[in-house]
């Protein structure tokens, strides 16, 4: 997906010569496991065509163990190329935090034009903004590890992210662009709960809840009802008693 396409350019960048060694890697795999079919059904038919008693047949037992030979030299190379595909994967696993990032930040951008249609940005123009933070980034300390790294480029490509799509913004959608990278970040991040979510969105609709108090002269009741709602909203388990009880409202 998406975000296995960013995976690739940051990983490309970062950890150069790993990469190229999972590209080949692949194609090897791919080779050996065409090889080893071609010699499973080699045996298969010779096993097929065979007459008599195979014992009795010298060429073809020697034929099917040099077959196995094969196939077992094969097998061991599949395996250990497994066992490095294991670690290459391990180290590129490292590198998701960026790549998650980006593919959030590019479906945020890509959604701007629901503000307005002018606001078209392509997936190219987004990788070579990609590319050029890969490149910029430096990190204080090398002791800071991959963690270190991805925490810097991904808080580095928030910030190019948004001073570049901003440029092309009308003033009055810029602090909704800004609204939507913070909110969708912090939902991933469990700072903002899917029911706080729904809520900011969509309010109560229309679902009423047993109060204990009734709501001060001037609150209106629908507004009242929002906040009777709004307590069975984590994070919110008083509102209106703290509404009632407050002598400067």
């Amino acid at each position: 997906g998406l975000r296995d396409q960013f995976l690739g350019h940051v990983v490309r960048h970062e950890q150069h010569e790993l990469e190229e060694k999972s590209t080949a890697l692949v194609m090897e795999v791919a080779i050996q496991q065409s090889q080893l079919k071609e010699v499973q059904d080699n045996m298969l038919q010779l096993l097929s065509y065979s007459s008599g008693n195979l014992l009795d047949d010298e060429k073809l037992i020697e034929t099917l163990a040099k077959s196995q030979e094969t196939s077992s030299v094969i097998e061991a190379s599949l395996a250990a190329s497994a066992l490095t595909t294991s670690e290459i994967a391990a180290v590129r696993d490292q590198y998701t935090p960026v790549a998650h990032r980006a593919a959030t930040i590019y479906t945020i951008v890509s959604d701007l034009s629901n503000l307005d249609h002018s606001y078209q940005y392509s997936l190219a123009a987004f990788t070579s903004l990609l590319r050029k933070t890969l490149r910029q980034t430096t990190t204080a300390t090398a002791s800071s590890g991959i963690s270190g790294r991805c925490a810097d480029l991904s808080k580095q490509l928030m910030a190019d992210a948004f001073s570049t799509i901003c440029r092309g913004l009308f003033e009055k959608d810029k602090p909704v662009f800004a609204f939507l990278i913070a909110s969708t970040i912090q939902r991933l991040q469990g700072a903002i709960s899917e029911d706080e979510w729904k809520y900011f969105t969509r309010g109560s609709q229309g679902i009423l809840v047993d109060g204990t108090s009734d709501p001060p002269a001037w609150l209106s009741e629908s507004a009242w009802e929002e906040l009777l709602y709004l307590e069975t909203v984590s994070g919110f388990p008083a509102v209106t008693a703290d509404i009632s009880s407050d002598p400067d409202l």
